[in-house]
């Protein structure tokens, strides 16, 4: 009998080993999918920090060229899409205003590039002008930049995170 009993005392048993296997396993591929999450959200990071880099850079631009940016809806900021802004040499006092945005668009069209963004896009619309009696004394504009946060071939652009076709995008509505 003492025999017996000391048997059953002696070690683990195999479902006592099987049950402490499944757990850590489990543990073990929770800690896994943490990891990947992360992974990807560390990317989404990296491309909502690269787009307000973008905005940033292109309000700046606005900024410095108010002459060009206050035409509102003639301006070249409002009526000339990024990608097709014609490179231009402005680094002599020789450019007026219209060259500089030109310039400007093309720089901010060059830095998205850099930016490897997932098909990245770049948007400035004319909302508004703001007046003064008859006079213009500024212009309202929303910039965008979209890019495919998931890389499944989205294109739309209205900025709606509950439409699946939409690129992710970063959005600014600024007054010059």
């Amino acid at each position: 009998m003492n025999r017996a009993r000391a048997t059953k005392a002696n070690g683990f048993t195999l479902v006592e080993v099987l049950v402490t296997v499944f757990v850590l396993a489990v543990g073990i591929l929770g800690v896994a999918g943490m990891q990947a999450v992360s992974v990807r959200e560390s990317g989404n990071i990296f491309h909502r920090t690269q787009s307000d880099l973008l905005l940033a850079s292109i309000i700046d631009r606005m900024r410095a060229n108010r002459d060009e940016a206050r035409l509102g809806a003639g301006s070249v900021y409002s009526t000339t899409a990024a990608k097709d802004a014609v490179a231009t040499d402005c680094s002599a006092s020789t450019c007026d205003a219209e060259a500089l945005a030109m310039h400007d668009l093309n720089e901010w069209q060059q830095a998205m590039t850099r930016s490897n963004l997932p098909a990245g896009v770049l948007t400035i619309n004319h909302d508004a002008d703001v007046m003064s009696d008859t006079t213009t004394v500024g212009s309202v504009y929303t910039i965008r930049v979209f890019w495919d946060e998931d890389r499944d071939g989205d294109t739309g652009q209205g900025c709606d995170p509950d439409n699946d076709a939409d690129m992710a995008c970063a959005s600014i509505t600024v007054q010059i």
